[in-house]
């Protein structure tokens, strides 16, 4: 099952989007990126600090986008977002850079069991008694006729809930 919550969407039930009207993406996704669709974030495996076996899957990107993986503490603006180039900044707070990815296909995942990633506890310096975290991807879209004149766009938001 998915352990995360996902918010923030880009789809026209929070926030618009920088470039609305005709910018939003698809349900659960983020604003629209150059490929018409906008970038999701979702997760898999068992958010415990202790056992953590934590997955993020990216998908839905520019093909080789370059995306960076970041958690903070706080929800952005309720949990609605805040414009910042061509999507919405749903993640606030302690920031703490997870990591950086090239999407291929559009998409790519982080964490537990893909080769050379840390686990997002010990990346994400959960405490051992667990805490609510978010998590979002920043990644380029420099299509040059796409929403200027930004040239990047964010996923939506997902919360997960660390148990110890």
């Amino acid at each position: 099952g998915n352990p995360g919550t996902a918010y923030c969407f880009g789809d026209g039930t929070g926030a618009a989007c920088p470039c609305d009207p005709g910018q939003a993406g698809q349900p659960g996704q983020g604003c629209a990126n150059s490929t018409g669709n906008g970038g999701r974030i979702e997760a898999s495996g068992t958010p415990s600090v202790a056992n953590d076996s934590l997955v993020l899957h990216l998908s839905h990107l520019p093909a080789t986008a370059a995306a960076i993986i970041f958690q903070g503490t706080v929800q952005q603006n309720g949990g609605n977002g805040s414009q910042l180039n061509d999507g919405l900044l749903c993640v606030n707070g302690s920031i703490i850079r997870i990591g950086t990815k090239n999407s291929v296909g559009g998409a790519s995942d982080w964490g537990f069991g893909v080769a050379g990633d840390p686990l997002i506890s010990v990346r994400g310096a959960l405490p051992a008694a667990g805490a609510t975290r978010y998590y979002q991807v920043f990644y380029r879209n420099a299509a040059p006729a796409f929403c200027p004149p930004g040239t990047a766009n964010y996923t939506n938001g997902v919360a997960i809930v660390w148990t110890p």
